[in-house]
């Protein structure tokens, strides 16, 4: 070999190792920095569930004790309703005091219809807990 050759080679042999050197450090600079943008969006991730999962028990939460209210309101109405028609008293054929029939009637349909309210509540609230 010339001198000439082993001064090339030698010269690419350096070259070589400094280009190895070169990228071998600028891939792990893009590994570092991979690594942390990785780990930046991991965490800002698993901030975000943990105040959605946190805003779903709070608003849960909310309307379930909504929910509980009416339906106990529309309970101690029913209770009510069924106390003035146990304490009623119906009218003697003779036409004696007592309740007209238009009245009963009225407070008939104010019955079916408090029942009729309760039972959607019922319906409302345990479809509400399948779809938790």
């Amino acid at each position: 070999m010339s001198k000439f050759s082993q001064k090339t080679t030698a010269d690419l042999e350096g070259l070589r190792i400094e280009l190895r050197g070169y990228t071998d450090k600028e891939v792990s600079d893009l590994k570092s920095m991979m690594n942390k943008k990785v780990n930046d969006v991991a965490e800002n991730l698993k901030f975000e569930i943990e105040r959605l999962r946190a805003e779903f028990e709070n608003f849960k939460n909310k309307d379930f004790k909504d929910v509980e209210a009416r339906v106990t309101a529309l309970e101690k109405k029913f209770l009510k309703l069924q106390e003035m028609l146990a304490n009623m008293k119906i009218p003697e054929a003779s036409g004696g005091s007592g309740v007209s029939q238009e009245d009963f009637d009225a407070l008939e349909l104010r019955v079916r219809a408090l029942e009729n309210d309760l039972a959607m509540f019922k319906a409302q609230f345990s479809q509400w807990c399948k779809e938790i």
